[in-house]
């Protein structure tokens, strides 16, 4: 990236939402424009909540990668109910913009029962 770039990555810490039942399911929503294969928004998957940004440096937890007309919307496992969002611009076109949401989705413990005959 040129030296006039920006980089923005926000840790999001949806656990509170997950019931204390982990893995709980992350919902993300993205939606809006960037410029298309010059300006990005990352979601990462932060498999350790005290060193979130730890997530960044390995491929293999990056969930997605978006440029250009953005409609994203995914359900994502999540072990710690944390993932990041990273914005990446080379600063030289500016599109509309981008706007994010999230919610946990609490995963309901399983009950097993006998039938009696």
């Amino acid at each position: 990236m040129p030296a006039y770039s920006e980089d923005c990555t926000v840790v999001v810490d949806a656990s509170a939402g997950c019931g204390g039942v982990f893995p709980c399911n992350i919902n993300v929503v993205l939606a809006g424009t960037t410029e298309q294969g010059y300006d990005f928004v990352g979601i990462w998957r932060v498999v350790n909540r005290n060193a979130p940004l730890a997530a960044l440096s390995d491929s293999g937890n990056r969930i997605a990668q978006l440029s250009g007309t953005i409609a994203y919307n995914s359900t994502q496992a999540s072990a710690t109910g944390m993932f990041l969002i990273r914005f990446t611009s080379d600063r030289d076109v500016t599109a509309a913009g981008w706007a994010a949401s999230w919610r946990a989705l609490p995963r309901q413990s399983r009950k097993s029962s006998r039938l009696a005959p």
